[in-house]
């Protein structure tokens, strides 16, 4: 995730220096986007093939841990920081709007 992260402040200061470099930063949130998708578990009974799964108890614990983990806590915070630089050029263009908010539903629950 951090270098998809990095880059997605890479394409915020391209973009910032010249607004025609946006279909970099598109690019790179819909690199996050994906990635974020593939870490976002389904709870869906269609995802679940297994008839033992983890507990409700571990799951919990399990996002204890992870919250509790400081590389994960700087990775969060990286990732804040890196879409207010996207909200920061966004200047209306709908196709920042639409990568930006496609995953958001469900991202990194």
């Amino acid at each position: 995730m951090n270098p998809i992260v990095d880059r997605l402040s890479q394409a915020v200061t391209a973009v910032r220096a010249d607004p025609s470099a946006q279909p970099i930063l598109v690019q790179t949130i819909s690199a996050l986007t994906a990635s974020f998708k593939g870490l976002s578990p389904s709870d869906d009974d269609i995802f679940d093939l297994s008839d033992e799964g983890p507990s409700s108890e571990e799951k919990e614990e399990a996002i204890r841990a992870a919250r509790q983990d400081p590389r994960l806590s700087a990775l969060r915070a990286k990732i804040e920081d890196a879409v207010k630089g996207v909200v920061s050029v966004w200047n209306g263009d709908g196709e920042v709007a639409d990568v930006s908010f496609a995953g958001s539903t469900g991202a990194m629950s």
